[in-house]
Formats: C-alpha cells, structure tokens, sequence
C-alpha cells in the first residue's frame, strides 16, 4: 500500500516494528536505507550480514492482551507538516500512540471507533485509511485518521463500509492499494474488485475479476503511467507491476512485469514479504526466512534462526520503450534476528 500523494517527498529512513517476547514489549527499529543504493549488483544470491539497529522506541504490552490486537500503521503527514513528516500509529484495544519517526518523539492518540482484529491501511492525502480485512457485521469495519486544524488534533472518523445487496459485507481477501486520484481499490472474496473515493467518501465497483496481489501493494509512477501498482501475488511470489489504467469492467489490468530479486537457499524456509516504496521509483523489498534444523527434527529445542533480507531496486523506464520497465537490483542486505522477538513484524 503507498501514499498516493504528488507532494510527499523521498525518504531514505525504514521502519521495522517487531513483537519482543524476552521483555515483553514492541520495539521500532530505524533502517537508514540510504546506503543501499550505492552498490548495483545482478547476483541474486550476493547480500553482505549487517546488524539489526537498537530499538528507536519501545512500546509496553497491552494489560490484558486478551482482546487487544496491536498492530502498527504509517503515516504521512503531506501538506500538514511539509512532505517530509512520516509518524507511526500504534493501535490496539485500548490505547492509541502516535510517533514522530523524525522527532522521535511519542504522545497519546484517539481512540479509534471500533476495534479491529486484522486492519490494513493505507496513507492518502493527509490522512490514515484503515480498513478491517475481517468485518464484524460492518460495523466499524472502515475509518480515517484526519488531522483537524482547528482543534490542533489528530481524530478518528467512520467511513461508510462496503455493501452490496442488502446485508452483504466481504472478506477483503487480495491486495489493497492506494492509487492516483485519491482512491483505494481492494479485491473482496466472491464479490470482485472496488475503489474508495477518497474525498467523495464513497465506494465504485471496478469489476469481477481479482487484483493480481495480496497484502500490501504500492502505488509508484513509472514510465508516465500514474496508475502503476507493485506488489506480491504471494507472500513468497516475486515482485510484479500492473498497470491499473488498464483496468476494464471486463478484465483485470495488466501485467507490465515479473522479477525475482532473490532465491531462496534451499535450507532456508520462506516466509513473508513486504515493499516498501522510497520515492524516485526507489524501493525496498523485505523476505522473512527462517533455517530448517539440521536434523530436521531436532531433539535439543534448538530453534530455527530467522532473518530478514532487505534488497534494495530502482525502477524506472526501459532503453528502448517507454512502456517498458527496467528494475535495476542492488547488494541485498541481511540481518539475523534474535529468536525471542521478529516473529510478528510490520515493514514500515
């Protein structure tokens, strides 16, 4: 999912927010990817190790856990604060933050109007789309977070959720994206792909057919198509553009290009993926891995060690046709994490 703002400038700075059992807590951590893009290099199976970077900001479990779902989002502030603010909101049962990723700073933040169990946002505009993959009776299941300047505050606000027939309320089951023009398409089960009008606050049909991705998908121009979306048709898939301009009632859009960036050892177990969209058709493409022990049933309790490997692309227009899209790769990046936390995380 990206923000589907003009104005929002590059950023160089990621954020991994990972679920620490040894204390009890979840931790931010700041990945300057920067540096990343210095070193093109076409070898897929090439990455260099580097260490995970201290915990930024820390964040306490929920008292009674039972109920709670924590679950982080990303922010960009757009024309509030300059294109350049990005904040983090925590949300949980019953307690919301909101973190300053450049001040580093934390303070309280609104209570959202329902809870949800497994939300997926995505940042339009100036504000926060959270939308709940599992609705409860559509109630609840769709709201923003906007800033309103007259009160100086950030505050929660119900969206209409997404209806057809009646009583009917999908599952959304595929991709969600943020697109030009202020909309967010997702595809529901059984039910097809739909786009949310941003600022008419209301909901279109796109057509039958299923987006091509799930889980986050981001929005990124390339070859002065506006409309071009990249993400994953599996969390272990390679990386694939379509171009939703090209979208009809009658088909699903095109696809402009399929990459793998990496192979999997084969004694590592694949997990998720996430993208991360930089600016510049810069991006970052974070795979969870985990190591099969050696038996593979192993009598000690010694657990698997898992990683992640973050592989720094560029996408831009090709030599010889300006439909064409030329991924550049650069040196992958891998860092071990520790085997009490990294087992639920948010790319960011």
């Amino acid at each position: 999912m990206a923000a589907a703002a003009a104005a929002l400038e590059d950023r160089s700075c990621v954020i991994l927010a990972t679920n620490d059992y040894s204390s009890h807590t979840y931790t931010l951590h700041h990945i300057d990817v920067a540096p990343f893009f210095s070193h093109p290099d076409p070898d897929d199976e090439a990455m260099d190790d580097i260490p995970l970077p201290p915990a930024s900001a820390r964040f306490d479990k929920p008292a009674f856990p039972g109920n709670c779902f924590v679950n982080f989002h990303l922010l960009r502030g757009g024309a509030i604060y300059g294109g350049g603010d990005i904040k983090v909101v925590s949300t949980n049962g019953k307690r919301r933050v909101i973190y300053d990723v450049a001040c580093r700073a934390v303070r309280g933040g609104p209570v959202m109007r329902a809870r949800k169990g497994r939300p997926i946002s995505a940042s339009v505009g100036e504000g926060l789309f959270v939308l709940e993959l599992i609705p409860d009776k559509g109630k609840g299941c769709f709201e923003a977070l906007r800033y309103d300047r007259l009160q100086e505050d950030w505050f929660w606000h119900s969206l209409p959720p997404l209806v057809e027939k009646g009583p009917f309320v999908p599952v959304h089951k595929g991709g969600v994206t943020a697109a030009a023009g202020g909309r967010i398409w997702t595809y529901t089960k059984n039910a097809g792909t739909y786009s949310f009008d941003t600022r008419r606050c209301s909901w279109r049909k796109e057509g039958d057919w299923a987006l091509p991705f799930v889980g986050k998908v981001k929005h990124v121009p390339v070859c002065g198509r506006d409309r071009l979306s990249f993400g994953f048709a599996s969390i272990s898939s390679p990386l694939c553009a379509v171009d939703l301009a090209t979208a009809t009632a009658e088909s699903p859009p095109e696809v402009r290009g399929v990459w793998e960036e990496f192979r999997l050892p084969g004694d590592w177990l694949g997990g998720t993926s996430s993208l991360v969209h930089l600016g510049s058709g810069k991006m970052c493409i974070f795979r969870f891995f985990g190591t099969v022990p050696s038996p593979p049933i192993d009598r000690s309790g010694k657990k698997p060690d898992r990683f992640v490997v973050i592989t720094p692309i560029e996408v831009g227009p090709g030599d010889d046709n300006d439909k064409e899209i030329k991924m550049v790769k650069h040196r992958s990046k891998r860092i071990k994490l520790d085997r009490l936390n990294g087992h639920i995380t948010w790319v960011l």
